[in-house]
């Protein structure tokens, strides 16, 4: 993952400008990590709810370097209330 965006995402995790959402990357005003990825990079976020780990791929997440494991892994951790914080923590440390 570039580490530059690496950076950027683990900060607005930990910002608290973004309230945590689940089961879609926004809802509203909520996103969920994935979603707090979309915006740090300018990634379109699709409408909608899903529960499908794969659908966090949607338009480019991939495309940032995280694999489709580990957006399957953030996806669950996010859905699981894991915090925001407790993401970020594991994405400094693994991605």
């Amino acid at each position: 993952m570039n580490a530059e965006i690496k950076q950027k995402w683990v900060e607005a995790l930990r910002s608290g400008k973004y309230q945590q959402g689940h089961y879609a990357l926004q809802t509203g005003e909520a996103y969920c990590c994935l979603g707090v990825l979309c915006v740090v990079t300018g990634t379109k976020i699709f409408e909608g709810n899903s529960t499908r780990p794969d659908d966090c791929s949607y338009d480019g997440i991939l495309a940032h370097g995280v694999n489709n494991n580990e957006c399957a892994r953030l996806w669950a951790m996010n859905d699981s209330n894991r915090s925001f914080a407790e993401i970020a923590d594991y994405i400094e440390e693994h991605l």
